[in-house]
């Protein structure tokens, strides 16, 4: 008996009400998915920072727990961490305000030695006669 030659099956037949309504059913259970965590967008990252900050503070708990009880290493901890990034804040803000300031300076001279040359022969302001 001959063996009978196999085709590969075609995409197409393949195809059928079942295998189309569940891709369906997937990409619509997909999008869904997407919206909903499009619309608690702010919650989420609210708690991931929060769950990546008590991990990070957990490591200098854990080793101060030796020394003192918990709540002190604790609260040690968290003021430790409020000084250092307040201390970061102020330095990074008052640098920001000076550059601020710098750049405010600099746009007023350069927008200044530009009002010459607004007034220059060609350009005539709208409803000036020119001059002969």
């Amino acid at each position: 008996m001959k063996e009978q030659e196999r085709t590969p099956p075609n995409f197409w037949n393949m195809l059928s009400n079942l295998a189309l309504v569940r891709f369906l059913l997937l990409f619509a259970s997909g999008w869904a998915g997407l919206q909903l965590l499009a619309y608690f967008e702010t919650a989420v990252a609210v708690f991931t920072i929060a769950a990546l900050v008590a991990f990070l503070l957990n490591y200098p708990v854990r080793t101060l727990q030796r020394f003192l009880p918990r709540s002190l290493a604790v609260a040690f901890v968290v003021l430790l961490t409020i000084l250092v990034f307040g201390g970061l804040t102020v330095t990074v803000g008052v640098t920001l305000l000076s550059q601020g300031q710098q750049l405010i300076d600099s746009m007023t001279e350069f927008l200044n030695a530009l009002a010459p040359l607004s007034r220059a022969p060609g350009n005539i302001p709208a409803g000036e006669k020119p001059t002969s």
